[in-house]
């Protein structure tokens, strides 16, 4: 059969930057913002092909219908406040969603999917501890199309700024009447007084305009073409005296405030939190993002804290301008992670320090620790240098609260430390720990907690993150907590760390011998070996001063 449909291409709004040159399957050039059908690679269930995020929606395309899940409007700024909230709050948390189904009706079960418009920029996934669900270069792609859905009719599914399209494609002499879609989940569905179809969920209201439908054979004249909606089934009826030998396009359009305005691929929501860049000038972001998994079943639910609901790490590598995304890549488990510093080794490798709450974060076979230790652990993976695959992931932590910090000032201070690479590609950490059995190395300055209601750490790890070279407490009997670090030219290491003790030993004919009041700056000058502290200061006022 010869296909013979006008393909169109609705106003856009930035959805992120992807690339696209037309109806071919090959990477491209140039900046098509439509685009953000993601292929499945393992990534999802087997039975979705495609999955979509217009705003609070996420959007799954298979073989024999479309499956939605939504969220409540204000779901972002909801889950971003969570992130300050006690325990308690946390254990009341509940976040509103609905899931729906629109299935095919006496369809073909097998149609042809195709993608086209694939961008340039590709994502990755770690999330979960089941390598059998990692992805490395999954496609992003402008639009998707089923051929034969029913006898001479196709669907193509695309997007613009108002939200999800799709069209309805009739060959020449195909039967209107075929095109079903039976709506399951909804708790309502009707016909307004313009013709429109509306969808109601327990989160939100949804409008699929009056169909606009023209013939495909290169005049575009408007044929007349309104919804049929009969015992909860969609359809389509054109007027009299429709010329149904000749190819037509049906073009609804599915629109809701929570359908537009999105700011990124494949997540709900992002927050940015660490960036960094290569020796080419490549920029690297680090966010905490949120995002649906594949609805188990259709109707209203609710997602509690730890019962489904994370944040996980999104990295991206943005070209040195900042004009195309590169490469996305998704870190987490099934609680929450969040990154606090990134760096790039000299091989171009993106490594991630992070902190979760996960027991099922992707870590290696050959990890330091391949076991969560309890309530939150630090995490370090180091990605290949084209985002798709793990050098090297692992825990590091007690059964204690490992690596967000208690001395705070300032916003978000609790996700403060660094990680740093020497020229070999090994890893040092600063960081810190709430209590005793953090992993740490025979001789090192400091092997146990040494007191207080945190401690810092300090370590350095192998390329792959299979062994620590060597690993310390840095503290006292106060508070403690490593912010940041640096390595000389002869691979000594300098420690910018804080301190509310008097305790910390500074060492002789140090700057400052003692503390002056409140938290104070304490700098240490290290041996690249965990064990040998050079120099010791303290410095700071009487009012807080940590570095």
């Amino acid at each position: 059969m010869q296909r013979k449909f006008l393909c169109t291409i609705a106003a856009t709004a930035a959805i992120g930057v992807f690339a696209g040159n037309g109806h071919d399957n090959t990477p491209a050039t140039g900046a098509h913002p439509h685009q953000r059908f993601v292929e499945n690679k393992g990534q999802l269930p087997a039975r979705v092909k495609y999955r979509a995020e217009f705003g609070t929606a996420s959007m799954f395309a298979e073989s024999d219908g479309i499956t939605w899940s939504m969220l409540q409007a204000d779901a972002g700024d909801v889950v971003h406040e969570l992130l300050h909230a006690n325990a308690t709050e946390k254990a009341a948390f509940k976040l509103r969603g609905h899931a729906w189904r629109m299935r095919f009706v006496d369809a073909n079960g097998k149609p042809a999917i195709t993608s086209f418009d694939r961008s340039t920029t590709y994502l990755n996934y770690f999330l979960g501890n089941d390598q059998r669900k990692w992805a490395g270069h999954v496609g992003v792609f402008g639009e998707v199309l089923y051929e034969d859905v029913w006898s001479g009719i196709d669907l193509r599914l695309h997007g613009d700024k108002a939200g999800f399209k799709y069209d309805v494609i009739l060959d020449a002499g195909a039967d209107v009447s075929l095109v079903r879609f039976a709506y399951e989940g909804l708790d309502a569905l009707g016909l307004d007084a313009e013709g429109r179809l509306a969808l109601r969920t327990s989160v939100s209201e949804l409008l699929e305009m009056a169909p606009v439908a023209w013939y495909a054979d290169g005049s575009k004249e408007v044929v007349q073409c309104s919804f049929t909606l009969t015992d909860g089934t969609v359809g389509f009826a054109f007027a009299e005296g429709t010329d149904t030998q000749r190819p037509i396009v049906i073009d609804p359009l599915l629109i809701a405030s929570t359908l537009s305005g999105t700011g990124d691929i494949g997540t709900t929501q992002n927050y940015g939190h660490s960036a960094t860049y290569d020796n080419l000038g490549n920029i690297y972001t680090g966010a905490r993002c949120f995002g649906q998994g594949y609805p188990a079943t259709t109707g209203a639910f609710d997602v509690t804290f730890g019962g489904g609901f994370g944040v996980d790490i999104v990295v991206s590598k943005l070209s040195p301008d900042g004009s195309t995304l590169i490469y996305a890549t998704y870190l987490g488990g099934g609680a929450s992670e969040y990154p606090h510093s990134m760096v790039v080794t000299p091989a171009g490798e993106l490594s991630v320090f992070g902190s979760t709450e996960s027991s099922d974060y992707p870590v290696s076979a050959n990890a330091v620790q391949s076991t969560f230790g309890g309530l939150e652990d630090v995490v370090v993976t180091k990605l290949t240098s084209d985002g798709a695959a793990l050098v090297g992931s692992t825990y590091l932590g007690g059964a204690s609260a490992d690596g967000r910090n208690i001395i705070t000032n300032n916003y978000d201070d609790r996700f403060r430390g660094e990680i740093i690479s020497d020229a070999s590609g090994n890893l040092l950490l600063a960081t810190c720990t709430t209590g005793p059995g953090f992993p740490t190395t025979p001789g090192a300055y400091q092997t146990t907690y040494m007191g207080g209601a945190q401690d810092g750490v300090l370590l350095s790890l192998n390329n792959n993150l299979s062994a620590l070279n060597w690993s310390t407490i840095i503290g006292s009997n106060g508070d403690e907590m490593c912010f940041g670090l640096k390595m000389a030219s002869n691979g000594d290491v300098y420690v910018a760390a804080g301190t509310s003790a008097n305790t910390m030993v500074a060492t002789a004919g140090a700057l400052q011998a003692a503390n002056a009041g409140g938290h104070d700056a304490f700098l240490l000058h290290m041996l690249n070996n965990g064990a040998t502290v050079l120099q010791a200061t303290y410095f700071g006022g009487p009012q807080n001063d940590d570095p």
